[in-house]
C-alpha cells in the first residue's frame, strides 16, 4: 500500500533553511565584546521588527545585551537562563535619533 505522506529526499532534508539561520546566532565560547559585537552585525543582515534569537553563555553577558539592546533601540523581548546559557530574543528596531542637529 502506497504512503499518502509525500517525502522528503534526504539530501532536501538535511539543507538548513536560510532564513531561520539568519534569525538565529550561537554566541557560546565568546567573551566579551564579542557575543554583543557578533549580534550587532547579525541584526544589520534582518530587517526592522524580526526577531533574532542569540545565545551567550559569557558571564557579562546579561548587563552587555541589555544595555545594547537600550542604547540601539532594539527590544529585548524575552531572556532566560538555563545554567550557563543565557537566551535572548531580541526584535530588530529601528537606530536611536541621538538628538544631533536636523
Amino acid at each position: 500500500m502506497a504512503s499518502s505522506t509525500p517525502t522528503v529526499s534526504s539530501d532536501m532534508a538535511s539543507r538548513k533553511d536560510p532564513s531561520s539561520e539568519r534569525l538565529y546566532l550561537d554566541a557560546r565560547g565568546y567573551r566579551c565584546p564579542l557575543p554583543v559585537l557578533k549580534t550587532r552585525k547579525r541584526l544589520e543582515l534582518i530587517s526592522d521588527g524580526e526577531i533574532l534569537t542569540v545565545l551567550a553563555n559569557d558571564p557579562a553577558v546579561y548587563l552587555d545585551m541589555t544595555h545594547f539592546c537600550l542604547s540601539n533601540g532594539h527590544l529585548l523581548e524575552n531572556w532566560q537562563k538555563d545554567g550557563e546559557v543565557y537566551t535572548f530574543s531580541i526584535r530588530k528596531g529601528s537606530p536611536v535619533d541621538k538628538g544631533g542637529p536636523t
